[in-house]
């Protein structure tokens, strides 16, 4: 993979992020880290039906990372449904866009 940090062994990982999280009303942040093999997925219907032609068509994955941690609450989830609900909005909050 390119770009990996060399410090990290990202093997069979699906997801690795660490960071903090801050809810505008309260003063302390949250540390996570999610480092999961899990996998999660869902079928996403294009946005219009695929050419019958041979002409190329260009066909992009659109994620909306503002919403990752949407309808999460960190103070009160194990770690395991922390790594299930990130994925889950992954794919919840993604649409596919094609174009010729």
């Amino acid at each position: 993979a390119e770009n990996q940090p060399s410090n990290i062994d990202l093997s069979g990982k699906t997801l690795y992020l660490t960071g903090t999280v801050h809810k505008p009303n309260l003063a302390a942040t949250t540390p996570f880290v999610i480092d999961t093999a899990f996998t999660w997925g869902g079928f996403i219907s294009l946005d219009r039906p695929t050419p019958v032609s041979n002409d190329q068509i260009q066909i992009s994955i659109i994620r909306d990372f503002s919403r990752l941690f949407e309808d999460i609450d960190f103070a009160a989830i194990s770690s395991t449904e922390l790594e299930k609900s990130v994925l889950r909005n992954l794919i919840n909050y993604a649409y596919v866009a094609t174009q010729q």
